[in-house]
């Protein structure tokens, strides 16, 4: 199954090791979930969890999107013309659309739901993992 992650899932997947999001990270981890993204995405990834009020330890910080670099599939989405209240949210709605993937997010009301199918985590292991975890 194919997906583009939300740059807050992974934060709160490494903020709470038993939650939700950190159930979805372990899958994609495993394999089980084909992680879709390009390098903007990666680079929002990079930013964002390495920043100093997360205080997460840089090596595994560093281990863990060099792991996330080797296992996802990058592309190249042509360029979507759409308003949204966060220009930054951009390159995952177009990934998610190029890549005809589920986008799993923390914020839904940020994301068009009309363009591309947009679930929360909770929503997601409800509906595609509930008797795998």
């Amino acid at each position: 199954m194919r997906i583009v992650l939300d740059t807050n899932v992974l934060v709160s997947a490494i903020l709470k090791p038993s939650s939700k999001p950190a159930d979805i990270l372990n899958l994609v981890l495993s394999a089980k979930l084909l992680l879709h993204l390009d390098s903007r995405i990666f680079l929002e990834y990079s930013n964002v969890l390495k920043r100093k009020k997360f205080d997460f330890d840089p090596k595994k910080i560093d281990y863990l999107l060099q792991y996330l670099h080797r296992i996802s599939f990058f592309t190249t989405a042509k360029p979507l013309r759409i308003q949204l209240p966060d220009l930054s949210d951009l390159p995952f709605i177009e990934i998610a659309h190029k890549t005809d993937s589920l986008l799993i997010t923390g914020n839904k009301k940020h994301f068009p739901s009309d363009l591309i199918k947009v679930l929360d985590c909770k929503e997601f292991l409800d509906f595609y993992f509930d008797d795998v975890l």
